[in-house]
């Protein structure tokens, strides 16, 4: 059964110390239209330039998740991905005044608490569904990964 796609009902502003640049850090979490997914906006920068949070924007860091697009980057953008994940929000624009995230107290809880006050607002579109046909498996020689589908409920 598909679901709807979800936002935050308001605004949220967090402030840190970036884990690896040791910079102090601001960054808003902001609701988003439908099918935005989530867009890391550098606002310390001219133009704000966009960071998609895509695998095509998946950038190449040590210890954190990175995000490069057009020669901009979000850095250590795996906290608050996950706590998104977690409480199954689909949309938001995360405005970002450097180019890592806040490290905060270093989970994704501390993303999470702060996303659940501001509130969670159902949208008017659904939530595209990946449905898998077939078997995959993508190996990298020193792992591997297989996804099946699932098989049919037998009736009795």
């Amino acid at each position: 059964m598909a679901r709807l796609q979800r936002t935050t009902d308001r605004p949220v502003e967090l402030t840190g110390t970036a884990l690896f640049s040791g910079r102090a850090v601001k960054v808003r979490l902001l609701p988003a239209e439908t099918s935005t997914g989530f867009l890391f906006v550098r606002t310390d920068l001219p133009d704000n330039p966009v960071v998609p949070a895509t695998i095509e924007a998946l950038g190449d860091a040590f210890r954190c998740t990175s995000l490069s697009w057009n020669n901009v980057e979000a850095r250590a953008v795996e906290h608050v991905l996950s706590a998104c994940t977690g409480l199954r929000i689909d949309n938001l624009i995360i405005e970002l005044d450097g180019d890592e995230m806040p490290a905060l107290g270093g989970c994704a809880a501390d993303y999470a608490g702060p996303l659940r006050e501001a509130g969670i607002a159902e949208q008017r579109a659904e939530r595209p569904a990946l449905k898998l046909e077939r078997t995959v498996t993508v190996s990298d020689g020193t792992g591997t990964i297989v996804a099946m589908p699932r098989e049919p409920k037998q009736s009795r």
